[in-house]
C-alpha cells in the first residue's frame, strides 16, 4: 500500500500480524489467569512497576507503528518478535492469577503442547514444504554455496578479497553473509529486483563498486542470463560468468535455483 492508505494500513497490518504471531503466548497465559479476567489491585509502590512494564511491554511495538503511521515506513512482521518479550510478565503482573498445583500442571501442559505445535509447523515447512510447494523456501536457499562460488570466481581473476557485491538484495545479502571477507552490499530497498539504490545503502555507492570492483548477482529465472539493464547501465564492462545452477538444500525433487553472476574489475 502506498500514499495515505499505506500510512494507515501498513502499521495496522503489522500489529495484526503481531497478534497472530503471539496467539500461542496469549492462549498459554489464559490458563493462569482468573476467569473472568480481572485487573489485580495494586498498592502505590506497585503502580510504578506496572507503568514500567507497560512501557517496555507495549511501548516499543506501538511506538514503531506510530512512526510508520507518520512516515509511511514499511514494517515487516518478522521484525516484531523482540518487541514483545516483556508481554507475558506484564499480563501476569496486571491481572489476577489462579493458584494451585492443577493450574501449574495445566500451564506446563499448554507450554509443552504449543512448543510441540511450533516444532511440527517448522518441520512441516522445513522438511515437507518443498515436496508440497514444488520449490524451496528461503530456509532451503543455498546461500553458503552461492557465496563460495562467487568468491572462488573473484579470487581466480583478481588479487585480494571480494570487496563489494551488488544486485538483488536476497542474493547479494547471502553472498555478503557467507563470504569470508564480508563484502559491503549495494542493492535496493525491495526484493526481486537488481535495481541499485544508493540511498538504501549509504555505506557504499556505484562509484565505489566501479573503483574497487565487486560481484553482481541477479536471478536468471526472473531476469534471464544476460546482465540486467539496471546493472549494465552502471557497469557495461562487467564480465558475465556462466549461470550458476545450485541445488536447494532439500531432498525434494525441485528445480535448482539459477543465479547470474558478473564481475566488475577494480580500477
Amino acid at each position: 500500500h502506498t500514499g495515505l492508505a499505506g500510512h494507515v494500513l501498513n502499521p495496522l497490518d503489522f500489529l495484526g500480524r503481531q497478534f497472530l504471531m503471539l496467539e500461542f503466548l496469549v492462549v498459554a497465559l489464559l490458563v493462569l489467569l482468573a476467569w473472568p479476567p480481572r485487573l489485580r489491585a495494586l498498592d502505590a509502590d506497585e503502580r510504578f512497576a506496572r507503568q514500567f512494564l507497560l512501557a517496555i511491554g507495549l511501548g516499543p511495538g506501538l511506538l514503531l507503528a506510530l512512526v510508520a503511521l507518520v512516515t509511511g515506513m514499511q514494517l515487516r512482521a518478522a521484525w516484531g518478535m523482540p518487541l514483545w518479550s516483556a508481554l507475558g510478565v506484564l499480563v501476569l503482573f496486571c491481572f489476577e492469577t489462579r493458584s494451585g498445583p492443577l493450574v501449574v500442571r495445566r500451564a506446563v501442559l499448554a507450554c509443552v503442547l504449543f512448543g510441540a505445535i511450533n516444532v511440527l509447523l517448522a518441520l512441516a515447512e522445513g522438511v515437507a514444504g518443498p515436496y508440497v510447494r514444488g520449490t524451496g523456501f528461503r530456509t532451503h536457499f543455498p546461500g553458503r554455496m552461492l557465496a563460495a562460488r562467487v568468491v572462488e570466481a573473484w579470487e581466480r581473476r583478481f588479487a585480494g578479497p571480494l570487496p563489494l557485491v551488488a544486485g538483488e538484495r536476497w542474493l547479494a545479502g547471502n553472498v555478503a553473509f557467507f563470504a569470508p571477507s564480508r563484502p559491503s552490499v549495494l542493492t535496493d530497498g525491495g526484493l526481486g529486483s537488481a535495481t541499485l539504490d544508493e540511498s538504501a545503502c549509504p555505506w557504499t555507492s556505484i562509484a565505489d563498486v566501479t573503483k574497487r570492483g565487486g560481484a553482481l548477482v541477479w536471478s536468471v529465472d526472473r531476469q534471464g542470463p544476460a546482465l540486467p539493464p539496471e546493472l549494465r547501465a552502471h557497469f557495461p564492462d562487467a564480465e558475465v560468468l556462466p549461470t550458476l545452477t545450485l541445488p536447494w538444500q532439500t531432498g525434494a525433487p525441485v528445480e535448482p535455483v539459477r543465479i547470474g553472476v558478473a564481475l566488475v574489475a577494480p580500477r
